[in-house]
């Protein structure tokens, strides 16, 4: 049985200290969502998700039941691609108001042809929808964002870590980098990577798709079959059809 040394303070013995985990930084890019002046189901559903997860952005947890549990708390982080900055950012004001308020403005090909007769705006919508021409268009759109985004570079996120995922709701086969680029070096930083299927169609019936949505679909999916660590599928089949394309 120990003795209490008077010339020394007394200290009570304390329990070990539980350990700490870091909270937890969902990076969700709705570039494709906020930028386009229409909605698509799938950019319907990106909403809806991101407007529940992130509806109060200063919570400490989602879902804690306890103060040990807000130690593994759950930042969603709606972001887009700075083109500007290579790298990802927070929304502005305005974007933040048309995640929230979508446009219902036709798709910009559909508009054009919409202009001309029936025969001459099949042939248009056929011409836009060239690969080559789909490119072309993507890169001028990339050129004037590059030009846009020099005020907002203050918004810069910092590289991922261990604490960082990159959670894709949308239909980020439409966002800038493609998914077989950006998720290597993601990784390798230490981040984590998840996405949300709702089907792989364009892998299992390319026929029934323009070469273009196939292409980018693929790279895609490749990219989160080689570095994700989660999956997200909406439906059985989804996850089956899903196991047999991996």
């Amino acid at each position: 049985m120990g003795t209490i040394d008077p010339a020394r303070p007394h200290v009570e013995p304390s329990s070990p200290a539980a350990p700490s985990h870091p909270a937890v930084t969902a990076v969700i890019e709705i570039t494709d969502t906020v930028a386009l002046p229409y909605t698509t189901g799938l950019q319907r559903v990106a909403r809806e998700l991101v407007s529940r997860l992130a509806a109060d952005p200063d919570r400490s947890a989602v879902g804690a039941a306890t103060d040990a549990d807000a130690d593994a708390a759950i930042r969603y982080r709606p972001t887009v691609w700075s083109v500007g900055a290579d790298w990802y950012r927070d929304l502005t004001p305005d974007e933040s108001d048309r995640l929230t308020h979508p446009g219902s403005t036709m798709p910009a090909s559909t508009a054009l042809a919409e202009r001309f007769p029936r025969p001459a705006a099949t042939a248009i919508r056929r011409v836009l929808a060239v690969p080559a021409m789909r490119d072309l268009r993507s890169r001028a759109r990339l050129a004037a964002r590059r030009h846009a985004e020099r005020p907002h570079l203050g918004l810069v996120l910092p590289p991922p870590d261990r604490s960082t995922v990159l959670l894709d709701l949308e239909a980020a086969w439409n966002d800038p980098v493609p998914r077989d680029l950006l998720l290597g070096p993601w990784t390798r930083a230490g981040g984590a990577s998840a996405a949300l299927i709702a089907d792989v169609l364009p892998l299992m019936r390319p026929e029934w798709f323009d070469s273009v949505l196939v292409r980018d679909f693929t790279r895609f999916i490749l990219g989160h079959l080689h570095h994700s660590d989660l999956f997200l599928c909406i439906s059985e089949r989804t996850r089956l059809d899903l196991l047999d394309v991996a």
